[in-house]
């Protein structure tokens, strides 16, 4: 559900954002994104290790949220024309969406830390590629779900602003959805496993104390 939303915001943002009067500034907030995702990928792994791997998915999740909601903002500049307010100011607007790209990518960086290690916790060594195999069909698949949101959506004439409302309202809900993630239930080592663990156990030199 998180991707279908963001997938299809990220997807959009340069044509439509150009459509909302921002020129290439697309470009700029996606660049902004994927500076930040890289800068963070740096800082996840200790970042999950010292608030733990279930509150990374609630931030990193929610940080893809507020993209997607601060990219209501032009939608309702184009769509409302009238309306006069700071909030669609232009000044306000790339404030905001350098601001969420960047927050977005901080929070990218983490999420998919925290995605490798929970798919880890949950995965046997026999069921690894099957559990990764299916994180990836639910993940490739949320290209297909949100892009056909947004094609029915905008070929059928809705207003842009309707279309951020509708992927705005399944990412809070994908957020939520990982408020109630559990701890993956202990599971029995496989006799493949146990042998591995002996022979790693086996070959591991013997750390050495020296005696004064």
């Amino acid at each position: 559900m998180l991707f279908s939303a963001f997938n299809t915001c990220q997807n959009l943002a340069s044509v439509v954002l150009e459509e909302d009067g921002l020129g290439s500034f697309g470009f700029y907030t996606l660049a902004a994104l994927y500076f930040s995702l890289a800068f963070a990928a740096f800082l996840s792994s200790a970042l999950m290790e010292k608030i733990g791997l279930y509150k990374c998915l609630v931030i990193g999740s929610f940080f893809h949220f507020t993209f997607v909601l601060v990219n209501l903002l032009p939608a309702l500049h184009k769509d409302y024309p009238g309306y006069q307010s700071w909030l669609v100011s232009l000044t306000f607007i790339k404030s905001m969406l350098i601001v969420s790209a960047v927050m977005n990518g901080f929070g990218a960086g983490i999420l998919w830390c925290a995605f490798g290690n929970y798919i880890s916790e949950c995965a046997t060594e026999a069921t690894k590629g099957y559990f990764n195999g299916l994180f990836w069909f639910f993940f490739m698949g949320s290209q297909t779900t949100g892009s056909l949101i947004g094609a029915f959506l905008l070929g059928e004439g809705f207003k842009t602003t309707y279309l951020y409302v509708i992927l705005a309202s399944i990412a809070i809900i994908a957020v939520f959805s990982f408020l109630f993630v559990r701890k993956p239930l202990p599971h029995k080592k496989s006799d493949a496993e146990t042998k591995s663990d002996v022979e790693t156990d086996i070959t591991t030199p013997a750390k050495i104390t020296e005696v004064n």
